[in-house]
């Protein structure tokens, strides 16, 4: 390893530049040429078709996230919250954002939340550790 970091779009933690994934919270640090775009049009195209589908709402918040798209990854982990108040990924991969802001309080509620829904998700609780 070189020593060299790069922030983790997922959840904003620190992580050596030769990794793959996140070791936190599991997202895909190097995006493959051309790939996430073709992903976000494709999850988009999925959604006309079933806009209630709170997976390809999430799937898709992912794919944001990936391109560095914080604010649509945003807009669609809330939809992902109205459609199912209980998925706890979706609340991690908001608080992440809400945590890199700086904006702890809003990063706090939303790990509450993603742990009583699941109170064994270890992605919540080391982002708590971080709160």
């Amino acid at each position: 390893m070189t020593g060299e970091t790069l922030n983790c779009p997922g959840c904003g933690e620190q992580c050596q530049q030769e990794m793959n994934f996140c070791p936190t919270c599991g997202t895909r640090l190097r995006a493959i040429s051309g790939a996430v775009g073709k992903i976000i049009e494709d999850y988009r195209r999925q959604l006309s078709d079933n806009p209630q589908d709170a997976n390809a709402h999430y799937n898709l918040a992912l794919a944001y996230l990936q391109a560095g798209e914080e604010h649509s990854a945003e807009a669609e982990l809330r939809r992902v919250l109205e459609l199912e108040p209980g998925f706890a990924d979706a609340h991690v991969r908001l608080a992440g954002l809400y945590l890199r802001r700086g904006e702890k309080e809003k990063a706090r509620s939303q790990l509450q939340q993603a742990l009583e829904a699941e109170p064994d998700n270890l992605s919540a609780r080391r982002l708590w550790e971080r709160c």
